[in-house]
């Protein structure tokens, strides 16, 4: 539950992008739905938090796009929306049996009090794991991420994904590289939370090189029109 509002979450905030633009003021009061999607999700999984997070960030990114400049135009309207969508985000959490008791750190975090204890014990102490820490037994052990198949394909999504930002460095977008480091970090430092970057993760590089090829297409016109 938590992989797909993870993946809608990304899909409501980067739609207005996607599409033409008699289209993209309807995409971007889509993202209202937002709300709704938060207040279920807060209900049924405790990684929750994660969608008003990647909002937030967002948010931050478009901060720093008018701090620092950028290639886009600023959108007017647009830091407001997603300031006021991260705000009213939060406040739909609320809405639970548990009100705002409701925000605590996902268990598989082990950042709370009994988990750390927990993770004392050498019952929980695989609470959590790097997939980049090396077991304690066998001579010859290695770390989870180079293990199996799948530790080298999250290899290969974090490494493509390094690439693609350096490719598209000069139209970069400081929204969608604030969500990819955060899950990143996520997942380098708790193995379980690497299926959250990797539904991100996949869909942003996707983008990343879509917006690479586009702006190397426009460039070669420019210079086939010059010559």
């Amino acid at each position: 539950l938590s992989l797909l509002g993870v993946g809608l979450t990304l899909y409501l905030l980067e739609r207005p992008s996607l599409v033409e633009d008699s289209q993209a003021e309807r995409a971007r009061r889509l993202r209202w739905l937002l709300l709704p999607l938060f207040a279920l999700w807060a209900n049924l999984d405790a990684w929750f938090v994660l969608g008003p997070a990647v909002v937030g960030l967002y948010a931050l990114g478009e901060v720093l796009r008018r701090l620092f400049g950028g290639v886009r135009p600023v959108r007017p309207g647009e830091l407001r929306t997603l300031l006021s969508l991260t705000l009213a985000g939060l406040a739909a959490c609320l809405l639970t049996p548990y009100h705002y008791h409701i925000f605590a750190w996902p268990a598989p975090l082990g950042l709370s009090h009994a988990e750390q204890v927990l993770m004392q014990n050498p019952l929980g102490q695989g609470l959590v794991v790097s997939p980049f820490a090396r077991e304690a037994t066998g001579r010859f052990s290695t770390a989870p991420a180079f293990a199996s198949p799948g530790g080298w394909a999250y290899c290969l999504l974090l490494t493509a994904g390094a690439a693609s930002f350096a490719l598209c460095r000069r139209t970069l977008r400081p929204g969608r590289l604030l969500v990819w480091l955060a899950l990143a970090g996520l997942s380098i430092y708790q193995a379980r939370a690497i299926p959250f970057f990797a539904v991100a993760a996949a869909p942003i590089l996707a983008l990343n090189i879509q917006e690479y090829l586009r702006t190397a297409a426009l460039s070669e016109a420019l210079r086939a029109l010059q010559t």
